[in-house]
């Protein structure tokens, strides 16, 4: 039997290879995407928003205590975006929602 031959870098099969290398990205902007799992049920919450400041952190905390009865505790994990945090947030914040909020590494940041 022949040996393979190791002097090609393609990733891709031949046929896409082309294809691939004259691809151009093309940037088109940039959303906010706060989403949400509802561990219980396996509902998502989910909100599109151009930017991600606090009223817009805010409008989608909204969102999620209106979806539970009043007498329900809402506990939420999340990162320590400003937003979460922000003198307007936690303003905001009934007592029924409870934030536990994590530092992510610096590696882990985009």
């Amino acid at each position: 039997m022949g040996e393979k031959s190791r002097s090609t870098n393609q990733k891709y099969p031949a046929s896409v290879q082309d294809d691939v290398e004259h691809y151009e990205y093309k940037r088109l902007g940039i959303v906010s995407l706060m989403a949400g799992i509802d561990l219980h049920d396996g509902h998502v919450h989910a909100l599109v928003r151009d930017r991600h400041r606090s009223q817009e952190f805010i409008e989608f905390l909204g969102e999620i205590d209106q979806r539970y009865p009043d007498d329900w505790k809402i506990r939420l994990v999340m990162d320590n975006h400003s937003a979460h945090v922000s003198k307007e947030t936690l303003k905001w914040l009934p007592d029924r929602i409870v934030l536990n909020l994590y530092s992510l590494p610096n590696t882990h940041r985009g």
